[in-house]
């Protein structure tokens, strides 16, 4: 055998191969545990976030509605008024005749003669004493009348009747002197329009006649005989029987006159007093159960 085979093979730096692999194998196994550290300490890649969508919002402002006040809130130049409403009060219904006094009341449905200026109580009724001498009491109209006049003066309420119809009325007399009192049925409410007109003179309250005139022109065409109710009370009885075109009356149901031409569509009813000149007029009385009946 060679000598060369006998010795190992040398490089030409002086290694042989088995000293370069085991170099090599260390480099190798430095370099894969160096990179294997940077492997491991490496910060994770945080995973991929979708892009953002920002989301426009438009804002839509209303202005706020206004809010009627009766005052300004504080701070506030003014305030806005309330809208006006029309609230229904309701008007009173004025009671019939002859019911009014029943309440305590002179209904207006009665009209003053002379017209005058009448306070109203705001409830279908007239304030007392009306004319200064009407009052309702005790479920009657109650006339009192205590004066002197310079001429002779008539006052009284009217009320409008059916043109066809009865009228039925009770009167007490407590006293009457000078003047009279008037009961009758015309076809305006005017004492000078044409009418019927029942006259009580002065007198004993207790023994009293009745009188009845045509009207305007009061021309007495009947006078009865005296009803007495001594010692009293002074009460009485009065009809009217009311016609399209003529009226008559009964005293104390029995007696009766004859008719008067009173032609009109309407009629009215008139209850009063006549003050005369002279001596002062004492006139108290009381009308009571008045009733009104249509035909």
């Amino acid at each position: 055998m060679s000598e060369k085979s006998d010795k190992k093979e040398k490089t030409k730096g002086g290694l042989d191969s088995s000293a370069w692999v085991a170099l090599f194998g260390t480099i190798g196994t430095i370099a894969a545990a160096y990179f294997g550290y940077l492997a491991a300490t490496k910060e994770p890649t945080p995973p991929a976030v979708p892009p953002t969508v920002q989301s426009v919002s438009t804002e839509i402002v209303i202005p706020p509605t206004a809010v009627p006040t009766d005052t300004a809130a504080p701070g506030e130049p003014t305030s806005t008024p309330a809208p006006a409403t029309d609230t229904a009060v309701p008007t009173p219904v004025p009671l019939e005749a002859g019911m009014d006094w029943l309440d305590g009341c002179i209904s207006t449905v009665w009209t003053v003669f002379p017209s005058t200026t009448n306070f109203l109580t705001g409830n279908g009724c007239y304030g007392e004493p009306l004319a200064g001498v009407f009052s309702a009491r005790d479920s009657q109209l109650e006339m009192f009348v205590e004066k002197s006049v310079s001429s002779a003066e008539t006052v009284g309420i009217f009320v409008e009747i059916p043109s066809d119809s009865t009228v039925n009325l009770f009167l007490h007399l407590d006293k009457i002197e000078t003047g009279e009192i008037w009961i009758g049925v015309f076809s305006q409410m005017n004492i000078q329009s044409p009418g019927y007109l029942v006259v009580i003179p002065a007198g004993n309250a207790n023994n009293t006649a009745f009188a009845a005139y045509e009207m305007p022109q009061k021309e007495r065409f009947y006078l009865s005989d005296k009803f007495n109710k001594a010692p009293g009370p002074g009460n009485y009885e009065i009809g009217l029987d009311v016609s399209p075109i003529n009226v008559f009356a009964r005293f104390e149901k029995y007696t009766s006159t004859r008719s008067v031409y009173v032609a009109s569509e309407k009629k009215y009813l008139f209850i009063g007093y006549q003050a005369l000149f002279g001596k002062t007029n004492r006139l108290v009385a009381n009308f009571y159960d008045l009733v009104i009946t249509p035909r």
